[in-house]
């Protein structure tokens, strides 16, 4: 589960790389307000953010707290926590853009609920149709009163493909536990090395696969036709920039995907254009009392 908090430099860093183009799109089409979940959070305390307060935003073990402002809540709410080019989110008001009033949120699953809530495991990079996303857009609606509808939009993005010569992954074993200092990632395991340099994959999928690109460098898509599980290795390519930082990738950088060995999975990556849901906000109010 994601229990980390992301500092205010975190924070500002992932808007930043949002605003300037690093991404995901919005993985499910919806209707108007996507703000009917399976549950709801039982107790739920808004507030305005006090002077110098640390920015931050916290999945627990039984909700969500955070203190930031509505345009990330609605980044989160509709795009599953991931980064989104350009500005996905439109038609709000001065208050609720980015960098705009803060507010200071703490919200609580019932405590008949917190079971399935766990089982979910909500976390930064699910995608929008999961159960945190879904809990946080119905909280924008009951307290911050928001409508919005979506409009269809594209960006530049790569997709995932097989290579001419074919793909080199072992199909993982059938009911394969956790790898030892491995950890659960999108519908699979991940092991990173200290330096980043090599990335464990264990019973992963071509579409996770493509979902944990998403999170790290650009907007990819699944495309490789592959539909097994596979255990592999993906290794990072030095560019040999002394200041380069293994497993990190700039926003500004012109070719993120470069610098992963792709070809040693029997895979490749080329440049598409990948169709996006974008966002516009109808009404929106300031939070109604506690």
């Amino acid at each position: 589960m994601f229990r980390g908090k992301l500092s205010c430099t975190a924070l500002t860093l992932l808007v930043a790389a949002a605003i300037n183009a690093q991404v995901i799109p919005s993985a499910a089409p919806a209707a108007a307000n996507d703000a009917t979940p399976q549950m709801k959070f039982e107790v739920v305390s808004i507030k305005p953010s006090g002077p110098g307060e640390q920015g931050f935003e916290n999945w627990g073990p039984s909700g969500f707290s955070a203190n930031t402002d509505l345009w990330s809540l609605i980044l989160q709410a509709y795009f599953g926590g991931n980064q989104v080019p350009g500005n996905p989110v439109s038609g709000y008001p001065a208050w609720a853009g980015l960098g705009g009033e803060r507010w200071h949120i703490e919200a609580k699953v019932a405590p008949e609920d917190i079971a399935e809530y766990q089982r979910h495991e909500p976390k930064m990079g699910d995608p929008p149709e999961a159960l945190g996303w879904s809990l946080l857009r119905s909280l924008l609606a009951d307290r911050f009163h928001l409508v919005v509808h979506r409009v269809p939009g594209k960006v530049d993005g790569y997709a995932l493909m097989v290579a001419k010569s074919g793909p080199t992954m072992k199909l993982s074993p059938p009911g394969e536990p956790q790898p030892p200092g491995s950890y659960p990632n999108h519908d699979g395991y991940l092991k990173s090395s200290s330096d980043r340099s090599r990335q464990d994959f264990y019973s992963f999928s071509m579409q996770a696969l493509a979902d944990y690109l998403h999170w790290t460098t650009a907007i990819v898509v699944d495309r490789t036709g592959l539909t097994g599980r596979y255990d592999f290795t993906l290794k990072w390519l030095s560019s040999g920039d002394e200041n380069e930082h293994p497993g990190t990738v700039s926003s500004h950088d012109p070719d993120p995907l470069s610098h992963w060995d792709f070809a040693a999975l029997g895979l490749r990556v080329a440049r598409t254009t990948v169709p996006i849901e974008n966002v516009v906000v109808d009404q929106v109010e300031r939070p109604s009392e506690n």
